[in-house]
């Protein structure tokens, strides 16, 4: 590493380096600052990873929703729903695909017609 001699005398054209490494220099020596700098780099790693998980959390309460809300319209629609296809809509993850198979179930004459669509 440079002396602080040294790193002025690089950096003495550019007074706004000079004035953060001099700030740099007073943080790296101050253990109270560091120590802030830390606890507030863990406060912002911990939000991170809570807001990931309220996604997380919202996007699967929603599936579920989906999920119940498409069984419950074939129920309404054409009568029981199989286990197998409860099974199949259950093991479904992407939202993309449930959606398209709500807009199918919308569309279907016939349970059988909406357990064709299920199996492609």
């Amino acid at each position: 590493m440079e002396s602080e001699d040294e790193m002025t005398t690089l950096l003495k054209d550019q007074p706004e380096l000079i004035k953060a490494y001099e700030q740099y220099q007073v943080f790296n020596h101050d253990e109270r600052l560091r120590a802030l700098d830390e606890a507030h780099q863990r406060f912002l790693h911990d939000l991170a990873t809570d807001i990931e998980e309220a996604h997380e959390k919202g996007r699967e309460e929603g599936r579920e929703k989906m999920i119940e809300t498409l069984l419950r319209f074939l129920t309404r629609n054409f009568g029981n729903v199989p286990p197998t296809v409860r099974d199949k809509l259950l093991s479904i993850h992407d939202l993309e695909v449930l959606g398209q198979l709500t807009e199918t179930a919308w569309d279907c004459q016939s349970l059988a017609e909406f357990e064709a669509a299920l199996r492609k």
